[in-house]
């Protein structure tokens, strides 16, 4: 993975197949600039949801993975397994938290 540069925080256009709503306000909620056309940022996080493995009435049990990519390289992820849609503990929130970590600790930005 290449790193990002030191001192940029990424402005990033988000993809999902599912719940990207629900994405899209946990990585707002961890610090995340998100922006609603792809042409207004050069990173792209791509969220993949693995096959539901139990229900419950406010979610699902998944596999969560976020890849920060740039010109088509991914420069960092971030997976967990949790509860999706309204459930609490959610598990967007915490790999949304867990990316953002990760891009502090490269960039040096934001907390």
């Amino acid at each position: 993975m290449r790193p990002l540069a030191r001192g940029i925080d990424p402005v990033i256009y988000v993809t999902a197949a599912r719940q990207k709503d629900e994405i899209t306000r946990a990585l707002r909620a961890a610090g995340f600039r998100v922006v609603d056309r792809v042409s207004e940022s050069a990173y792209l996080l791509r969220a993949t949801l693995g096959v539901a493995q139990d229900s419950r009435p406010c979610g699902t049990l998944n596999n969560v993975r976020y890849e920060l990519r740039a010109q088509g390289r991914t420069v960092i992820s971030a997976e967990a397994k949790g509860w999706t849609g309204a459930c609490e503990p959610n598990v967007f929130d915490a790999v949304s938290r867990e990316l953002r970590r990760r891009v502090v600790e490269m960039t040096g930005t934001g907390g």
